[in-house]
């Protein structure tokens, strides 16, 4: 695992700690600093299993991938959209990111989590199917970013 993987990642579960100890302010929740640690090292320790799963096997790290970002969707969607619509739309997620993961390898989850980190925070301040447009837009263009920066990579190697 090379410096700027880890960088990616510890990025990557900054940005959610940050966004999850915002919420949890919001909410006058009782320990915020707590709730924004806890993620951190979910999502940090989510990644670091799937780098460490992907040096036994690929296929085990695609299901990890594949079981994370469908309960991650479902656990972010089911407050909006109820128990049924949350499940499907998970699993349109779980099939998308992991396809893309198969191309762009880690980069298609942290824009997962960017996404629906940003989903969470946009979500207090306009509709549930404005912000699920505003996302999936800002989904189809982080995947499409990925593609990109993982193409200049191999191209440059």
């Amino acid at each position: 695992m090379d410096i700027a993987l880890i960088f990616l990642i510890l990025c990557t579960a900054g940005y959610a700690a940050v966004i999850a100890l915002l919420l949890a302010h919001r909410r006058d929740h009782r320990q915020p600093l707590l709730t924004g640690g806890i993620t951190l090292v979910v999502v940090a320790a989510s990644f670091f299993a799937a780098v460490g799963l992907a040096h036994l096997s690929l296929l085990a790290m695609t299901a990890l991938i594949a079981a994370a970002t469908a309960g991650g969707a479902y656990g972010v969607l089911r407050g909006d959209l109820g128990h049924r619509r949350a499940s499907v739309a998970a699993v349109i997620v779980m099939l998308v990111t992991t396809a893309a993961s198969v191309l762009v390898s880690y980069l298609a989850p942290m824009a997962l989590v960017a996404t629906a980190s940003t989903y969470l925070l946009v979500r207090v301040w306009i509709s549930t199917r404005q912000a699920l447009m505003i996302m999936s837009a800002a989904f189809g263009g982080l995947l499409g970013m990925a593609g990109t920066v993982f193409y200049i990579g191999v191209s440059n190697m």
